[in-house]
């Protein structure tokens, strides 16, 4: 995306990154919440998740985005 971007202007664009505190797993907290949004899943006929997962790699414990971002130095 940085790579198509760069091919579109050369002035300067944002690069997000989350650096949020990755999370610790706790088994029943997962549970609780699972069950807590259940109902919403048979609303639609649905099967809740049977674990929660981060979708997003925190900036904090990621050295390949890092790697990436210096090698592609997007404009500032």
């Amino acid at each position: 995306m940085i790579e198509r971007a760069q091919t579109l202007t050369s002035g300067p664009f944002n690069v997000n990154v989350f650096c949020h505190q990755p999370a610790h797993r706790d088994v029943d907290t997962e549970a609780r919440w699972i069950q807590h949004i259940a109902p919403l899943f048979a609303e639609v006929d649905a099967a809740p998740p049977s674990s929660l997962d981060e979708i997003y790699t925190s900036f904090l414990n990621d050295a390949d985005t890092l790697k990436m971002l210096l090698e592609l130095r997007p404009a500032a």
